[in-house]
């Protein structure tokens, strides 16, 4: 599986992986997966964030939508960076989907606060993601403008 789920990744084969995936995560099966909450879990919840964000493109989301996605999209920073690297494609996918997920929460905060995001609300989450050094140097670029105008505008 370990093989499998990296290269889906990166080849953005997503669904082959998650009807994989969405086999194993009933409870009975899911126990007797070594590492499922830092492997298998964090793979299909990084894909059905995926998936859930193109809804919102589709339909307008509720308030409990927002309030759930913000939460499983700060829960994924957070589990990112616990997940097993064995391979430089490991690492690679590892990588493009702390990218992905640093725009979904991006995206889903755009949403909720509008089209200023405070950087309050986006740093802690962002520090924690598993990303290249070019990634990480852009995106604090981008936060240290966005503080900035935050406290020259006040």
């Amino acid at each position: 599986m370990r093989h499998l789920a990296s290269s889906a990744i990166v080849n953005d084969n997503h669904n082959y992986l998650k009807v994989f995936l969405a086999e194993l995560a009933s409870s009975e099966r899911s126990a007797t997966v070594q590492d499922w909450e830092t492997g298998g879990k964090v793979f299909l919840d990084y894909i059905l964030l995926c998936e859930a964000l193109q809804q919102l493109k589709v339909q307008e989301p509720t308030a409990y939508d927002m309030e759930r996605l913000h939460t499983e999209v700060t829960s994924l920073c957070n589990r990112l960076k616990t997940m097993q690297c064995y391979s430089s494609v490991d690492r690679l996918c590892q990588s493009e989907m702390a990218k992905q997920t640093a725009d979904l929460l991006r995206c889903i905060l755009s949403l909720e606060q509008g089209d200023t995001i405070p950087t309050r609300l986006v740093a802690p989450h962002l520090c924690k993601l598993p990303m290249p050094e070019d990634c990480m140097l852009q995106e604090l670029t981008v936060l240290i403008n966005s503080y900035l105008r935050e406290t020259t505008a006040g």
